[in-house]
């Protein structure tokens, strides 16, 4: 069910075909459950300027379908989710942007188009062990220019995570760019398109997020010899597909 004063639309399709933003109420004004699309053929602008407008993800996720080539459909409210984590997919050849501090923490998909994550947005990814995380995937062009927020409080030590399949998509990580930690215990700092903290490093031009080593972990004393040997481990990558 919507909340209060919001759109709901369950397994079928809306059509969003006028440029004027949405009559809105109190809360989310769309909750999108069963997979149900929101499709617009022209430009469309959602909640500029109030962050209570946005988008409630339900059971099953939602699609966004801009079928137009030239069509923009913008939402600068949250895409949340309840129930559990719950997957966005972008379709048809047009654009999706998205420019609020997005919480849902499925996959996002994006099947064809283009995805962009504007300056003044966020997408959360929630990192577990080894290659258990939510990423962005699918064979379309995605444009980040906002934050990935990152939720390490049960990451698995020593691993590495696939955050942007950058192999099918086309991706461009744009100037204001930037990663934080939701819990403030790391700082990322950039160079050359690599971000790094104490803990982990992000490379762009893989999408991947991988555990740093601890100084000197890879130091082996070997007693009997009175020697250091400097052993540099494989370091596997996993993907979530």
């Amino acid at each position: 069910m919507p909340a209060p004063g919001g759109v709901g639309v369950n397994g079928g399709t809306l059509f969003l075909n006028t440029s004027a933003n949405i009559s809105t109420g109190a809360g989310n004004i769309l909750t999108v459950t069963n997979n149900a699309t929101l499709r617009t053929h022209s430009n469309r602008t959602n909640g500029i300027g109030n962050a209570t407008h946005g988008v409630l993800l339900g059971s099953g996720g939602g699609n966004f379908d801009t079928t137009n080539a030239s069509a923009t459909l913008t939402f600068n409210g949250v895409v949340s989710q309840t129930g559990g984590s719950q997957n966005l997919t972008k379709s048809g050849a047009g654009i999706l942007a998205l420019g609020g501090n997005n919480t849902y923490t499925g996959n996002t998909v994006v099947n064809a188009g283009t995805f962009n994550l504007l300056n003044s947005g966020s997408l959360r990814f929630v990192i577990g062990a080894t290659g258990v995380n939510n990423q962005i995937n699918g064979g379309g062009t995605v444009g980040l220019n906002g934050t990935f927020r990152l939720d390490l409080t049960g990451a698995g030590a020593g691993g590495s995570w696939l955050l942007v399949d950058v192999g099918p998509l086309t991706e461009t990580f744009d100037a204001g760019f930037s990663i934080v930690d939701l819990a403030g215990g790391e700082t990322f700092t950039e160079s050359a398109n690599v971000w790094t903290s104490a803990t982990y490093k992000f490379t762009e031009g893989t999408g991947i997020l991988e555990a740093v080593p601890e100084p000197g972990a890879g130091l082996l004393l070997l007693g009997g010899l009175g020697g250091l040997l400097l052993s540099r481990g494989s370091r596997r990558r996993s993907r979530a597909l």
